[in-house]
């Protein structure tokens, strides 16, 4: 609306222009968002060492260990996978 003008303005006045966007796609009824869930070797070892880390902090509280306490572990694993993560 208009101040002082009390119609609807007719849609043909007005031009839509956007650009595309990666990810993003314009289906006819609204906009739909594609989320690409492709995992990489990089990502895959990032969720790795964050899940031994998570698994370690547990082990490390339920043992009642405080926050200044240090903790030394050491691992052995046949896994190449988990030897390379625990390697970076």
């Amino acid at each position: 609306m208009i101040s002082g003008y009390d119609k609807k303005l007719p849609s043909e006045l007005f031009l839509l222009q956007s650009k595309d966007k990666e990810h993003v796609y314009r289906a006819p009824d609204g906009f739909s968002v594609a989320i690409n869930a492709e995992i990489s070797s990089e990502l895959k070892a990032e969720g790795l060492y964050r899940d031994l880390l998570r698994h370690c902090q547990v082990l490390w509280k339920g043992a009642g260990f405080a926050v200044p306490d240090q903790v030394i572990l050491s691992f052995q694993t046949e896994s190449t996978v988990i030897h390379s993560v625990l390697e970076i």
